[in-house]
């Protein structure tokens, strides 16, 4: 019986560590398709959630900007093939690596940016805050 209400004890702090800034900045920057998307639709108005959720947004497009890349690259005559599998195998590891050193950075409460999504980043906050004002 104690491993069962262990189990559920630490179930039910996860739940509350979810509820968080902290646990919801997490889950935005998972590297899985469109976790942000919930977040972005729930709580756009805090700061650092949105942060978080535009950073997930650029690593995504920046991964399916490889993809597209790579299928372009394919159709190239004898080394297309080759070509394709090294754009998307850069495009996996730049999205997972960038994934994990933000995750990795929000749990250490350090403040680390990225320079190349760093830009896009700012780019799309004022292409939305501009969309919002009337």
């Amino acid at each position: 019986m104690t491993e069962n209400s262990s189990a559920i004890h630490k179930l039910k702090q996860f739940l509350e560590h979810l509820k968080t800034d902290k646990g919801l900045s997490q889950i935005a920057l998972l590297p899985l398709f469109f976790s942000w998307y919930p977040l972005v639709l729930f709580k756009y108005e805090n700061p650092i959630i949105r942060k978080n959720c535009l950073y997930s947004i650029t690593l995504t497009g920046i991964f399916f900007s490889c993809i597209v890349f790579g299928g372009i690259a394919s159709k190239f005559p004898y080394f297309g093939s080759i070509l394709a599998n090294i754009i998307h195998f850069l495009g996996v590891i730049y999205y997972l690596g960038c994934s994990g050193f933000l995750i990795y950075s929000l749990q250490k409460e350090k403040n680390m940016v990225l320079p190349f999504g760093e830009k896009i980043l700012k780019a799309l906050e004022t292409y939305l805050i501009e969309k919002e004002r009337p």
